[in-house]
């Protein structure tokens, strides 16, 4: 059996992490003082040594489900230690808004089902506080059209997720 060049493409995608995407942002970190090369080796020694604000942006609505949040939850795990974690809890208003280090489990918001999605409170929002960079993890099921903020942005997709804006990167595609 053949594999089309879209297939491939998406495996590729899912075959990628938001690790990549944010040491590609802490390399292009304006005001560095770190020789490249000497942030590569680092990089490779330890996880923790990124000094981004990261600011995730988590897709709670009803088309989102328990299985797909539990994914999101793993990417954000995965991502916990390499920088300081805002998240952003979002359906077509923010839900939720914390730090994830310092968050109970109780705390963090479940899907509350039902409802769309739309993203321009929380690209608001991240004008305001000015991240380092955003990663939002969606099925890309969004209403309204929204401008490049400026802000470097990275796409993590459900499996049938889409792109949502003709801009930012896709990073991760789900299994």
């Amino acid at each position: 059996m053949e594999i089309s060049k879209s297939q491939e493409f998406a495996m590729s995608l899912s075959r990628k992490n938001a690790r990549d995407f944010l040491v590609k942002i802490q390399k292009t970190k304006k005001n560095r003082d770190i020789d490249a090369g000497i942030l590569d080796a680092v990089l490779e020694d330890r996880k923790n040594v990124l000094d981004l604000n990261i600011l995730v942006c988590l897709d709670v609505s009803g088309s989102i489900s328990r299985q797909q949040f539990t994914q999101f939850m793993a990417q954000i795990d995965a991502i916990k230690g390499l920088s300081r974690v805002k998240v952003l809890e979002v359906d077509t208003k923010i839900v939720a808004f914390y730090d994830y280090f310092k968050a109970s489990q109780s705390k963090i918001a479940r899907l509350r089902g039902g409802g769309g999605t739309e993203f321009s409170e929380a690209f608001a929002k991240a004008k305001q506080i000015k991240p380092d960079a955003i990663l939002f993890m969606t099925d890309g099921y969004v209403a309204g059209n929204i401008n490049d903020p400026g802000i470097p942005t990275g796409w993590i997709l459900t499996n049938d997720g889409v792109k949502p804006y003709n801009w930012g990167e896709v990073v991760v595609k789900l299994d």
